[in-house]
């Protein structure tokens, strides 16, 4: 993949990750998913890595995942109108949070940067998110590109992502923010 078009899904709770895990897997199946690879490593320095081509994804592996350091899933899967968009889920661990960053192929998203192009994918994302909020139940989500989880649901600044979305707990739904540029990191909005 070249350039990606970033959603992070930040959780304060370290207590469920394997379950978060299943449970994005078990969405990425609704919508025709296949597991190309995993991998995931059992040291903090990042020197022994388990790799595994078109798994079986298991309650063993995903409790290794969960466990390990560092947990990559490489896997295609429907998007509304996208088929077989390409995708990366990372699992990014950090001492007081923890997140899912999903890494969705730019090309693929956004085949010509056009203002309909760009409105649809964002739309596109923003139904996605919408979706899965009532069964991931996250802290904070962001959009952008090439967006990394850096901040603790503590910390979290909305102006430094393309898309944010917050949870609005008195209203049981999320308040999206949208910034002044779009998903690809160039086009003003």
């Amino acid at each position: 993949m070249g350039s990606n078009i970033n959603i992070g899904l930040v959780y304060s709770d370290s207590s469920n990750i394997e379950d978060r895990i299943k449970k994005i897997l078990d969405l990425m199946k609704e919508r025709n998913s296949q597991i190309e690879f995993v991998k995931y490593c059992e040291d903090a320095d990042g020197d022994n890595w388990t790799e595994l081509d078109n798994p079986l994804v298991n309650d063993t592996i995903l409790g290794e995942i969960s466990m390990s350091f560092y947990g990559q899933i490489q896997l295609c899967f429907d998007l509304f109108q996208y088929a077989r968009l390409s995708a990366e889920i990372k699992i990014d661990k950090h001492e007081d949070y923890w997140g899912i960053l999903l890494s969705l192929d730019e090309e693929k998203l956004l085949p010509n940067y056009s203002m309909q192009t760009l409105e649809k994918a964002t739309n596109s994302i923003i139904d996605f998110i919408e979706e899965i909020y009532p069964i991931l139940k996250f802290d904070y989500a962001i959009c952008d590109h090439e967006a990394e989880i850096e901040l603790s649901p503590h910390e979290f600044k909305p102006e430094n992502y393309s898309l944010s979305f917050l949870p609005d707990l008195s209203k049981a739904s999320l308040s999206i923010r949208k910034s002044n540029w779009h998903i690809n990191g160039l086009t003003e909005r």
